[in-house]
């Protein structure tokens, strides 16, 4: 009998007082929370989605998980980096080739040493960063000249040709663009550049 009675009283209190295991509670009570849990009584592990990148102009505090929404003033975002190729890359039948390494004998190496410097004048500047071109060389994308911004076109003239670059991702410190590259008379070719802030 007190055997029943002592199982009794033990079934009782794991129902009165609930394990430690307990107090982890993963859940979110907050119902604009990505993880929210209807009975959750947490609002420590709640996960938002939003832009959380700092330098963003819709930048959220709350955001604990980037959804790739930022959005950022172009201008302000070219002019306060100096900029370097970090890559150029293209498509051939769904498959992405390094243009550089296609095309290594028409390109020279100097071509991707550049440093590239927007200024609020519209003025770009391209100088060598380790002057690694010979005197015979030149660059195969001439970007020094006279720049505007509009939308997300990036608008380019260096006095010879006019380049109207489609903007088509920015990070923190990466721009990619849509770029024409002139090998020669007949052969033009769309490659993704990337840009990265030195």
């Amino acid at each position: 009998m007190k055997s029943v009675n002592f199982l009794k009283v033990f079934i009782l209190m794991l129902f009165l007082f609930p394990s430690c295991n307990k107090d982890s509670d993963d859940g979110c009570n907050d119902q604009s929370a990505l993880n929210f849990i209807p009975n959750s009584q947490s609002s420590i592990n709640c996960e938002y989605s939003g832009c959380t990148d700092e330098y963003a102009l819709n930048f959220d505090s709350q955001a604990t998980i980037n959804d790739s929404s930022c959005i950022y003033s172009l201008t302000n975002f070219i002019i306060e980096n100096i900029w370097q190729i970090e890559s150029v890359t293209t498509e051939l039948d769904n498959i992405e080739i390094d243009v550089f390494n296609l095309f290594n004998d028409l390109i020279p190496i100097c071509t991707h040493d550049n440093l590239f410097n927007f200024d609020f004048n519209g003025i770009i500047n391209m100088n060598d960063n380790k002057n690694i071109c010979g005197e015979d060389e030149l660059s195969i994308i001439p970007l020094s000249g006279n720049w505007d911004i509009s939308g997300n076109t990036l608008t380019i003239e260096n006095g010879k040709e006019i380049y109207n670059l489609q903007i088509i991702n920015i990070t923190e410190n990466t721009i990619e663009i849509i770029f024409p590259f002139n090998f020669s008379d007949t052969i033009t070719l769309y490659g993704k550049l990337t840009l990265i802030s030195v």
